[in-house]
């Protein structure tokens, strides 16, 4: 496998080129998971030399081929999708915390400026003639 920026013409995320897989760099650390995985699978059967030399063949055909590199690349892709949205839904979520952070503040600063003011009134005692209601 290569891992590399630069990629053949209408090529992305993933190509074949010389029958060697290349890669962008955000995909090389799955695509090395994938090939481990099938690597230990292969391994788990216990096979001759010649038949884990076959199956690890097969793996590698089909991980050069189109199939598996239109599939891997729309995961790839889906990938990338879902991290921008959720990369959207924390800016608003940020964004709305900021928001409500300023109302709070504000709703305290009120109360306090409310609560002071009757504390005068309350502390003041009887020096204050009471206001008449008009009936």
């Amino acid at each position: 496998m290569v891992v590399s920026r630069v990629f053949p013409k209408k090529q992305r995320g993933m190509c074949v080129a010389d029958g060697v897989p290349v890669v962008e760099p955000r995909l090389a650390t799955t695509l090395a998971a994938v090939m481990r995985d099938g690597i230990l699978e292969i391994a788990k059967l216990r096979l001759t030399k010649v038949g884990s030399a076959e199956k690890a063949q097969e793996l590698f055909v089909y991980v050069v081929g189109n199939k598996f590199q239109t599939r891997f690349c729309d995961m790839a892709d889906a990938v990338d999708g879902l991290k921008a949205i959720q990369k959207s839904a924390r800016t608003w979520h940020e964004n709305q915390w900021v928001k409500e952070s300023r109302l709070h503040a504000q709703i305290e600063g009120r109360h306090r400026e409310v609560n002071a003011k009757l504390q005068l009134i309350v502390k003041a005692g009887g020096s204050r003639k009471p206001m008449a209601i008009a009936v």
